[in-house]
């Protein structure tokens, strides 16, 4: 019974994931990850004699267990992933941001000191 449910939510991640990709919302590694994820849920929804004696070498009580614990190992690697990804775009973010703020301030200390060099060569000779 429960591989019907783990063949239908392989097909609903795996369409999904193909919308994602067709409207340009979902990175390449993300989309593959992904993909991969819903072909492993195909597999062990299409030959559950696999999980079965996956479950009888791991130990486990139930083929369900393990199709659990392995869904979840592949979603916390998933999620240390993304948040590797977030620190490192959040440093870039403020280097970038520092970056823009240094930039800004050069750009107007220039603007300013031009507009005192033409403030200056504008006074006529006979007022110096």
């Amino acid at each position: 019974m429960y591989f019907y449910i783990i063949i239908a939510a392989a097909i609903l991640t795996l369409v999904y994931v193909v919308l994602k990709i067709r409207h340009h919302k979902l990175q390449t590694s993300d989309a593959i990850f992904w993909f991969f994820f819903s072909v492993l849920l195909l597999i062990f929804a299409l030959f559950p004699d696999f999980v079965s004696w996956l479950s009888d070498i791991t130990q486990m009580q139930s083929p369900v267990n393990l199709i659990l614990v392995l869904i979840i190992a592949l979603l916390l690697y998933h999620q240390l992933a993304q948040s590797v990804e977030l620190v490192q775009l959040r440093t870039r973010l403020a280097d970038l941001a520092e970056h823009t703020a240094l930039s800004s301030d050069v750009i107007r200390k220039s603007n300013c000191c031009n507009q005192e060099t033409s403030s200056r060569s504008s006074k006529h000779p006979q007022d110096v």
